[in-house]
């Protein structure tokens, strides 16, 4: 058998596609975040705050600003960006609803990691301020 011919052909491979507000809605019902009635408000709220905007086209794109909340969240307090955190919390919250969990238990739960965020948080309030100015 001989080799005849090649082609070589150069490709880029293409980004993920963006999200629109539905399509965000829909992964964080993957991921568990927030409830049925809270994840529109949710995608609004970062939308109001200046972390997201729509680029025609494109989608939904993070705002410098969102971008550098994510960054500076992910360094200095990465139990807050943690997604299975936020998932647990609201399998314990659904928990409470259908009584196969006391609510005390979830305020414990929360508490305990409600002081582990701020454990995080305010040894480094100001080098997290100045990040994020840096980005006004």
């Amino acid at each position: 058998m001989s080799i005849k011919t090649v082609d070589v052909t150069e490709k880029q491979t293409s980004p993920p596609l963006r999200y629109t507000s539905a399509s965000l809605v829909r992964k964080m019902e993957e991921e568990n975040i927030g409830t049925k009635a809270t994840r529109a408000e949710i995608v609004k709220l970062l939308w109001r705050r200046g972390y997201l905007y729509y680029e025609k086209n494109s989608g939904l794109r993070p705002t410098n600003l969102g971008e550098k909340l994510i960054q500076v969240s992910e360094k200095f307090c990465p139990l807050i960006v943690d997604v299975a955190l936020t998932s647990d919390l609201e399998n314990k919250l659904e928990s409470v609803m259908e009584d196969k969990m006391k609510h005390t238990e979830v305020i414990a739960y929360a508490k305990i990691n409600i002081e582990k965020i701020f454990g995080q948080i305010i040894p480094n309030i100001e080098n997290i301020g100045k990040e994020l100015v840096s980005t006004l």
